[in-house]
């Protein structure tokens, strides 16, 4: 054994020096890897281990921006699609799915009047983004909902022209066999119309009212420089 390890053995000052010395560095490069994660400079071991840095909050500045570019493609596109639905409708003669379109317009010319009044730095136009999104989502559910309640079996069996008929005899079924797959279909078809719009609309409501503060607090007038409030 040679002499370092033996003084180690022995109690070497050395030795005791390092014990007290090693929390420090401990604490040394615990301070480094925090100092890493504060700096986005992720430190290679959390890498490792699947860790991400966490990002800072947004700005209220940024989040006015998404805002508006949200609501002016959301808007736009909304309107202009039932917009043609509805002139599509019209022309085959069904005015309920064009009173249907139209109304859905109007909900995406709302949210277009929304957009325009943030472009203004008008906040009041969250309450419009709010609304537009709700009244879009009602039209949906009632129009749907109307569709699921006024689904009977002769309306299938007036749809069956005699050749479609001789083409289920043909196949060894009878139109009492398709019944059943028709309501299901519908059950089915409407049911994720519903849910679709309460997600998408019902969270882009949400989404839009969570974010109102933000975006009221991004369009408050700055104050000069030095200016100080007066007490009268």
């Amino acid at each position: 054994m040679d002499g370092s390890c033996r003084s180690l053995l022995a109690g070497d000052p050395a030795s005791s020096i390092a014990s007290k010395l090693a929390p420090t560095i401990g604490e040394v490069r615990l301070r480094g890897i925090l100092h890493q994660m504060k700096t986005h400079d992720w430190h290679p071991a959390a890498r490792r281990l699947g860790l991400a840095p966490m990002q800072p909050p947004l700005l209220p500045e940024e989040i006015l921006h998404r805002v508006i570019k949200l609501s002016r493609l959301n808007g736009w596109s909304v309107a202009v699609f039932a917009g043609v639905c509805a002139v599509g409708s019209l022309a085959f003669g069904d005015l309920f799915g064009a009173s249907v379109g139209l109304l859905v317009t109007f909900g995406g010319a709302l949210e277009v009047r929304g957009y325009r009044m943030l472009k203004r730095n008008d906040a009041g136009g969250m309450r419009w983004l709010v609304r537009s999104q709700l009244v879009v989502l009602a039209v949906i559910w009632a129009y749907a909902i109307s569709r699921l309640l006024s689904f009977n079996d002769q309306m299938v069996r007036e749809t069956f022209s005699p050749q479609m008929r001789t083409s289920l005899d043909e196949l060894g079924l009878t139109l009492e066999d398709i019944l059943p797959l028709a309501r299901h279909f519908i059950d089915v078809l409407y049911g994720s119309v519903l849910a679709a719009a309460l997600i998408y609309q019902g969270g882009l409501a949400l989404y839009y009212r969570r974010r109102t503060p933000a975006v009221e607090e991004a369009l408050i007038p700055a104050r000069p420089t030095g200016s100080m409030p007066l007490d009268l």
